[in-house]
């Protein structure tokens, strides 16, 4: 095992292709530029910057293909006109403590970083200044992948100005994955500043564990979008919300403060359907695919059923705007969210309507409502919930000086079970 520091590009490409795992590949300060830079064949590596961001590198791509290798420290600042930027296609990659502003002067799509093996961790980077078609983060690259780790970063600073669908922050698999148990966590990062697609973080795929981080001003959402057995906790959302779709998602102590954009950002909306779920194969809305098998690529909207959201804080003071808590947007689509656990949560704006159900009542009648708390701290309207699914009692929520919100309600004796995050 040795450390070894290089003073030119080429000579440490080519130290990092003949290392040994647990050598140290480090490079100089300074500025590099030259071809793409591709790590293959090699395991257990670690080539990383001297000191932290002092080798800026201006070159072509990245391929990061050995198993276990490590890429640490760089100030990237990439120059390229069209394609992939960042791959990762070896297993059990750690990217770490990089600054990521590449150039956009390209015309082309552009994902920054593809995830093509198992078990990457991308962790405490910081990725910014989009402004082309695609992409900012993609976990798939086409097939199956598992088990990636996305923790204690910072996303901001995408505006790719025509809202192309394609653009979203980070999206985990595709339309053919909603039944692949891809297992990834994402945790602990802070997205903001955005401006491209309504999908900030777009979820294609099953098992994955979204928690703890911070959405603000995202102009769109979180969406479930082809997806199955999701968990969602102990998120902050400022100005900006969560889409769902697809069933069997665990929706809990989420806090969302604020939404001043309305639109496709409304703060939790479970979506009217196109399909009954998702399929194995064609003819039919109703053969439900099952975990490991993959299908056809889709535009399907499936049916929301057997979500379990509770204990979820919505504290939109005086800066909602419309529609708050929305049950279906269509009725026009033949499939309407029913089966639904909705609990404990709570609910209070001074404006806008609290809750709105595209059926009515009938809407809120197909799911199971119990113990949450909505309140009008001004002239917002209640919306349309059953009133056997709430109390109508102030929550005394605190605010503090960082905008976050803390429930002081006490319990009354008749106010069992009601307990919020």
């Amino acid at each position: 095992m040795v450390t070894v520091t290089y003073s030119g590009l080429a000579a440490w490409i080519s130290g990092v292709a003949g290392a040994t795992a647990g050598d140290i590949h480090q490079l100089d300060d300074g500025s590099y530029s030259g071809a793409a830079i591709t790590m293959a064949s090699v395991s257990g590596v670690t080539a990383k910057s001297k000191n932290l961001l002092g080798a800026v590198l201006t070159g072509g791509p990245i391929s990061i293909g050995g198993d276990g290798l490590t890429f640490e420290g760089f100030d990237l600042q990439y120059v390229k006109a069209t394609g992939d930027f960042v791959l990762f296609d070896g297993t059990a990659c750690r990217f770490t403590r990089n600054l990521c502003h590449f150039d956009n002067g390209g015309t082309g799509d552009q994902k920054w970083f593809m995830i093509r093996d198992n078990n990457v961790m991308f962790d405490h980077n910081t990725v910014f200044g989009k402004t082309t078609v695609d992409d900012m983060f993609l976990v798939g690259g086409g097939t199956q992948r598992r088990s990636g780790r996305i923790l204690y970063n910072h996303f901001h600073t995408f505006n790719e100005g025509t809202n192309n669908t394609k653009s979203e922050v980070l999206r985990i698999g595709e339309s053919s994955m909603v039944f692949i148990d891809f297992g990834c966590e994402v945790a602990y990062n802070l997205f903001e500043t955005i401006d491209a697609d309504t999908e900030v973080i777009s979820v294609k795929s099953m098992n994955n564990n979204i928690h703890h981080n911070t959405f603000r001003n995202t102009n769109g959402s979180l969406v479930l979008r082809q997806a199955v057995l999701n968990h969602i906790h102990n998120n902050v959302f400022i100005n900006t919300g969560m889409r769902v779709h697809g069933n069997n998602h665990e929706i809990d102590h989420n806090c969302f403060i604020r939404n001043t954009l309305g639109g496709v950002s409304r703060t939790l909306f479970l979506a009217s359907a196109t399909v009954a779920d998702h399929i194995i194969q064609s003819g039919t809305n109703n053969n439900a695919g099952s975990s490991g098998t993959a299908i056809s690529l889709n535009s399907d909207e499936a049916k929301v059923y057997n979500c379990n959201i509770h204990d979820n804080v919505i504290a939109m003071d005086d800066q909602a705007t419309g529609l708050i808590v929305m049950l279906g947007d269509s009725t026009s689509e033949a499939f309407q969210p029913t089966s639904n656990f909705f609990s404990y949560n709570i609910i209070q704006a001074l404006d806008g309507t609290l809750t709105n159900a595209i059926s009515g009542s009938v809407g809120w009648g197909h799911n199971v409502l119990s113990g949450n708390i909505l309140y009008i701290s001004g002239s917002a309207a209640l919306g349309d919930m059953k009133t056997s699914g709430y109390f109508n009692v102030n929550p005394q929520l605190l605010r503090t000086s960082d905008l976050a919100v803390r429930c002081t309600y006490v319990l009354n004796s008749g106010d069992v079970g009601v307990v919020g995050p």
